[in-house]
């Protein structure tokens, strides 16, 4: 479902598609006059005003030989769009600070399986994600666009359940 959500043109405001090759994802401006391409970065970067001033994946090498089983946290309602590929740099970051992260809005949402504006079925994804506290060594929380509703609660979760709780920023 996250896919099928518009996504402005930084530069004219005209529409841009997702596209995925062996190079990795990018968004293209589909504007006759415009046809700029952008990463994700740069379209989270203009989104919020923000500009990076260091690398956010440390070094592949850094990464430990047992993943540490965790929850991850992060902004899904509101601007989906955005919100899911700050997301999916959460997961890439986690993954290289040696984690296994598990993200269940970003896997629970997905067209088909569960619809996040619905309560019920928001409700249902978030405590099926949560359950995986009897297994996780930790919660990690990015909090670049803040902490919601969701965030909040999974925080409270976490702490109930005496897990450690990291928060972090990518920018």
């Amino acid at each position: 479902m996250a896919d099928e959500i518009e996504i402005e043109c930084p530069s004219c405001g005209g529409e841009l598609r997702r596209e995925i090759d062996t190079e990795g994802t990018t968004y293209q401006c589909w504007d006759h006059t415009c046809m700029e391409s952008f990463s994700p970065e740069e379209i989270l970067w203009t989104e919020k005003g923000i500009q990076p001033d260091r690398e956010i994946l440390p070094p592949i090498h850094d990464i430990k030989p047992r993943p540490r089983l965790v929850i991850l946290e992060s902004p899904f309602a509101g601007n989906v769009a955005m919100n899911v590929e700050y997301a999916r740099l959460c997961v890439a970051h986690s993954l290289t600070m040696g984690e296994a992260p598990i993200a269940s809005h970003l896997l629970y949402t997905q067209a088909g399986i569960l619809d996040d504006t619905i309560p019920e079925q928001r409700k249902l994804g978030i405590d099926a994600g949560l359950a995986w506290k009897a297994v996780a060594e930790g919660s990690v929380v990015y909090t670049d666009l803040g902490i919601t509703s969701g965030m909040k609660y999974g925080m409270e979760q976490a702490e109930e359940a005496g897990l450690p709780i990291d928060q972090r920023k990518l920018f």
